[in-house]
C-alpha cells in the first residue's frame, strides 16, 4: 500500500495541480488505517477518468524531449501497473476497482500502456488472478455434478474466497490479449485451458464472462496463428516456445476444448435466439475454424461429434432434417445466421483434410445441400430460396461453387457448373416450365458485371476437376467456345480453354462442327508486352488447348493449317513472345508439321511481321542461339553441346552484362518492367529462362524436312548454317555424350567393366567422336567459306576505292592537259 501511495502521489500526479494533490492525499491517506478501506475504493474510481490518462500522455510529451526519458517514463507506469495487479488478490472491492482501472489504461487510444504488462511482469499476476478465480468457481460445485448453475455461481461470487468481480477480470484480460505479448504469457500460464474449464461447466451461456472469455479464447488463437506464419525460430527454446508452449492451436488441441466448443454450440443453437446469442454462436465457429487449421487437431471434431453437429446443421434447412430446434435460430435471412451457414461451410471444408473425416462429409447431404445451390434447375430436394435476396443467393452460389472446387470430383453431377454457366451467359438457358426455374440465375446488368464473371470463373473451375465427359458434348463445346469469343475477361477466357484441353481429343469433332478451330486460334496472338500478365497465360492456355483438341486429327489440322492460319499465327508466338509461349508453340508447330509434311512449305515461306522480315528459319536458328549456353562452332569432340545439361547450366551462369549506353538503357528498362510484375509471375519469368528448348527446336528442324528444301538452307548466312549444322545433329550428340557419361561414372565408381562391353562403350563413343569431327569439318567449311566471301567482298571494296581514285587520277591528267592547251591557244591568238 505503501508502494502504491507513493507511485500515485508522485509519478501519477506531478502535473495535476496543488489542490489536486491534497484531494488524492485526504482520500488515500485515511485508507491506510481503515480496515473496510472505503476511501481507497473512492480513490480508484476517480482515478479512472479521463485526467489520468491525460496526465500521462502530457508527461509523455514533457520526458520525450530528453534522452532515455520514454524509458525512465515507462519503467514509472510499469510498476505503478505492477502495484494495481497486486492488489487483483486482495479483498473483492479493492481487486474489482484496480481491475477496471487497468482495464482503463489498457484500452488507451494507442495501446502503448497494454504493452506494459508482459514487459514488467504484471501479467503473471493476473494470470495468478485468472487461476484463483477459477479454482474459487471450481470450489463452489456444491452438488458435484461438473455443472456450475446459477446459484453455484452466485454463491462463488459472494463467498470469501473470491477476490475479484469475474465480469471485471475478464474484461481486463480480454483488452490485455489484444496485444501479442499478453496473449502469448495467457497461453503459457495456460489460461485459455482455464477458460474452456469455466465455459463448459457455466450452464447459462448468456453471462457477460462467457462472451468475454470466448473472446480472450479468440485472441490468443489468432496471435498464435500469425506467429507461426511470422519470423523463424532461432533456438530450441524459441521453437518450443512458438510451436508448443505458447502456441495456442496445441495447447487448445485437446477433446476437452473441442468438446467445450461442441456443447456450447448446440445449446445456443436450441436456446439462442436473441442477437447478441447468434454473434457469441458465430464467434464460437471462428475459434473451431483456428483449431481446424492445425491437422493435428482434425480427429478431434470427429470423435467430439462436432463435425457431426456441423453436418446436420449444414443441411437441415435445405432438406427439412430434424434437429430439435426452431429453424428461427439458424435458417433465416438474417446477417448473422447468413455468416453462420458460410462460416459452417468453410470449416467443413478445412476438416475435409483428415482422412478420417471426408468420408464422413462425402456420406452426409452436404455435397448434395452445395449442388442445390450451384443447380439452376430443381432437385429431388431442392433448396428454398424464399428466406433468401437474390444477392444472398449469388453469395452462396458463389461460395458453393468454391467448396465443390476444393472438395474435388465427385461420381456424379459432375458438369452442372456448366449448366449454370449456361444460364448466365445466356446461352442455351434452360426451358423454365419444364424446369419450374422462373427466377435468373445471376443479375445480369451491367453494376453486376463483377459478380457475374466471378461466378462463370468458380463453375468453370468445378468443371475443371470433372472427369467424365458430358453428355451433351457438343453443347458444351459450344458453350466453351461462345465464351472464348465473346467474353471480355482474359481469366474466363483462359478457364474455357483449359476445360476444352481437359477434355482432349474427344472434343474434336464438336470443336471442328461448332467452328471452334478458328476460336482457338484467334487466342494465338502475340502478347502486349503492356499486358503481358493478363494475355500471357491466355495465349498458353490456347495452345495447350490446340495440341489436345487439334493435333492428331487429321480433320481439325486441316481448318487449323489452311482456314485459321494457324501456321503463321504459331510462327509469330516464337518471333515475339516469352520463353514459356515460345516453348509450347515450338512444339505445337512440330507436331503439326510432322502430321501434315504439305504444310512445311507454308512455314518455309513465312516472313516475320517485325522489320526484320527474318524467315521461319532464321527464327528459329536465332532461338537456338538465345537458348545456347555454348558457341555454335564446335570445339570438344567429346562434348560438342558443351555439357550435357544446358538448363542447369543456363540457370548458373552469371548474367550478361550490357555494354554500350543503348544496351545498358534497354537492360534497365526490361528489369523495370520485371519489377513490376507481381511476385508470382515474376517467379514464373525467372525459372523460364532455365527451360531447355533445344530439343523442341531440333524436333522442328526435323519435321521441315530440310534435306527436300535444299533451297531455304542456300539462302541462310554460313554463320546460322554453322548453328544449322549443330542443331540437325542434337538428338545424335545428346546421344554420344550419354555414353561419355556413363563411362565417366564407371570410371568413378572404378568399375571395370567386360572386354565386350568396353569393346561396345569404345564403339559408340568413337562412333559420337567421328560425328562431332564431321560435323566440325562441316562447320569450319562454313567459316571457311564466309571468311572468303569476306575477303572478296574487302577487295571488291578496296578495289573499288583503287578503282575511283585511278579515275579521279586521270580526269585530274585529261583537266589540266586542256587548261594548258587553252592557255597556249590564248597566247598563239
Amino acid at each position: 500500500m505503501e508502494a502504491l501511495v507513493r507511485f500515485l502521489g508522485d509519478e501519477l500526479t506531478q502535473d495535476l495541480r496543488e489542490r489536486r494533490r491534497e484531494e488524492i492525499a485526504r482520500a488515500v491517506g485515511p485508507a491506510l488505517f481503515m480496515d473496510e478501506c472505503d476511501a481507497f475504493v473512492e480513490l480508484l474510481p476517480h482515478l479512472e477518468m479521463a485526467e489520468a490518462p491525460q496526465t500521462l500522455q502530457r508527461i509523455e510529451k514533457i520526458e520525450a524531449r530528453t534522452p532515455h526519458a520514454r524509458a525512465r517514463f515507462e519503467t514509472s507506469i510499469g510498476s505503478v501497473l505492477v502495484v494495481l495487479c497486486e492488489l487483483l488478490s486482495g479483498s473483492k472491492a479493492i481487486a474489482t476497482a484496480s481491475a477496471q482501472l487497468l482495464t482503463r489504461f489498457a484500452r488507451q487510444e494507442n495501446g502503448w500502456i497494454g504493452a506494459l504488462f508482459a514487459r514488467y511482469g504484471a501479467m503473471d499476476l493476473v494470470d495468478a488472478a485468472v487461476a484463483q478465480t477459477v479454482d474459487n468457481l471450481n470450489d463452489n460445485d456444491v452438488d458435484g455434478d461438473g455443472r456450475i448453475s446459477s446459484a453455484e455461481y452466485e454463491r462463488a461470487q459472494v463467498s470469501a474466497a473470491a477476490s475479484c468481480d469475474v465480469v471485471a477480470l475478464m474484461d481486463l484480460v480480454q483488452a490485455l490479449a489484444v496485444h501479442r505479448e499478453n496473449a502469448l504469457n495467457l497461453t503459457r500460464a495456460n489460461v485459455p485451458n482455464m477458460l474452456v474449464e469455466v465455459v463448459s461447466r457455466v450452464i447459462d451461456f448468456r453471462k457477460d464472462e462467457i462472451r468475454l472469455m470466448i473472446q480472450i479464447l479468440w485472441s490468443v488463437l489468432e496471435h498464435s496463428t500469425d506467429r507461426l506464419a511470422g519470423s523463424m525460430a532461432v533456438t530450441r527454446m524459441q521453437l518450443l516456445d512458438k510451436f508448443r508452449h505458447a502456441n495456442a492451436l496445441a495447447r487448445l488441441g485437446n477433446p476437452s476444448a473441442v468438446g467445450m466448443l461442441c456443447s456450447l454450440m448446440e445449446r445456443m443453437l436450441l436456446e439462442g435466439h436473441r442477437t447478441a446469442d447468434k454473434q457469441l454462436r458465430n464467434e464460437v465457429l471462428i475459434i473451431a475454424a483456428q483449431l481446424a487449421s492445425r491437422d493435428a487437431n482434425l480427429p478431434l471434431f470427429k470423435s467430439s461429434g462436432f463435425l457431426s453437429l456441423l453436418l446436420l446443421y449444414a443441411s437441415a434447412a435445405e432438406h427439412e432434417l430434424p434437429t430439435g430446434c426452431d429453424p428461427r435460430h439458424h435458417a433465416t435471412a438474417d446477417p448473422l445466421d447468413l455468416e453462420f451457414k458460410l462460416l459452417t461451410w468453410h470449416t467443413l471444408r478445412r476438416l475435409a483434410r483428415d482422412a478420417a473425416c471426408r468420408p464422413v462429409i462425402d456420406e452426409s447431404l452436404f455435397v448434395d445441400t452445395l449442388r442445390g445451390y450451384v443447380l439452376p434447375g430443381p432437385l429431388p430436394q431442392r433448396v428454398p430460396t424464399s428466406p433468401y435476396s437474390l444477392r444472398q443467393r449469388e453469395t452462396l452460389r458463389l461460395h458453393a461453387l468454391d467448396l465443390l472446387a476444393a472438395l474435388g470430383p465427385q461420381d456424379r453431377d459432375q458438369l452442372v457448373a456448366l449448366d449454370v454457366v449456361r444460364c448466365a451467359v445466356g446461352r442455351a438457358s434452360f426451358d423454365a416450365p419444364e424446369t419450374g426455374f422462373a427466377v435468373p440465375v445471376v443479375i445480369r446488368d451491367e453494376h453486376h458485371q463483377q459478380e457475374q464473371n466471378e461466378l462463370v470463373q468458380a463453375c468453370l473451375r468445378v468443371a475443371l476437376h470433372c472427369q467424365d465427359l458430358p453428355e451433351d458434348l457438343y453443347a458444351t463445346v459450344d458453350l466453351l467456345v461462345y465464351l472464348i469469343e465473346t467474353s471480355s475477361s482474359e481469366e474466363i477466357r483462359e478457364a474455357a480453354a483449359l476445360v476444352l484441353t481437359r477434355m482432349g481429343s474427344a472434343a474434336a469433332p464438336a470443336l471442328k462442327e461448332t467452328g471452334g478451330i478458328r476460336t482457338v486460334a484467334a487466342i494465338l496472338l502475340t502478347p502486349d508486352r503492356a499486358a503481358l500478365r493478363h494475355q500471357e497465360t491466355c495465349v498458353i492456355a490456347g495452345l495447350a488447348c490446340a495440341h489436345a483438341c487439334i493435333v492428331n486429327d487429321p480433320a481439325s489440322e486441316r481448318v487449323f493449317i489452311e482456314e485459321a492460319d494457324g501456321i503463321e499465327r504459331v510462327l509469330d508466338l516464337i518471333d515475339g513472345s516469352v520463353v514459356q509461349v515460345q516453348g509450347q508453340s515450338l512444339a505445337l508447330l512440330a507436331d503439326l508439321l510432322a502430321n501434315n509434311p504439305q504444310a512445311v512449305p507454308i512455314a518455309l515461306h513465312y516472313k516475320s511481321s517485325t522489320p526484320s522480315k527474318a524467315d521461319a528459319l532464321s527464327l528459329i536458328l536465332d532461338l537456338w542461339v538465345s537458348k545456347s549456353c555454348t558457341e555454335a562452332l564446335i570445339t570438344d569432340l567429346e562434348r560438342p553441346l558443351g555439357n550435357a545439361n544446358a538448363s542447369s547450366s543456363s540457370s548458373s551462369s552469371p548474367p550478361q552484362i550490357a555494354t554500350g549506353p543503348r544496351a545498358r538503357l534497354l537492360q534497365a528498362l526490361n528489369d523495370a518492367q520485371a519489377l513490376m510484375l507481381p511476385d508470382d509471375q515474376r517467379k514464373v519469368l525467372s525459372a523460364a529462362d532455365a527451360v531447355e528448348m533445344r530439343d523442341r527446336i531440333s524436333a522442328l528442324l526435323e519435321s521441315l524436312e530440310l534435306d527436300k528444301h535444299g533451297s531455304f538452307v542456300e539462302e541462310l548466312s554460313h554463320q546460322r548454317r554453322v548453328i544449322l549444322s549443330l542443331a540437325q545433329q542434337y538428338k545424335a550428340f545428346c546421344h554420344g555424350e550419354r555414353w561419355f557419361d556413363l563411362g565417366a561414372r564407371l570410371q568413378r565408381a572404378k568399375v571395370r567393366p567386360v572386354f565386350y562391353d568396353r569393346a561396345f562403350l569404345d564403339a559408340r563413343t568413337e562412333d559420337a567422336v567421328a560425328l562431332a569431327q564431321t560435323t566440325q569439318e562441316d562447320q569450319l567449311a562454313h567459316c571457311a567459306a564466309e571468311e572468303a566471301e569476306l575477303a572478296a567482298q574487302d577487295g571488291a571494296f578496296y578495289g573499288g576505292i583503287e578503282t575511283k581514285q585511278k579515275q579521279r587520277v586521270a580526269a585530274q591528267m585529261v583537266k589540266a592537259t586542256a587548261t594548258k592547251k587553252k592557255l597556249a591557244e590564248a597566247r598563239v591568238g
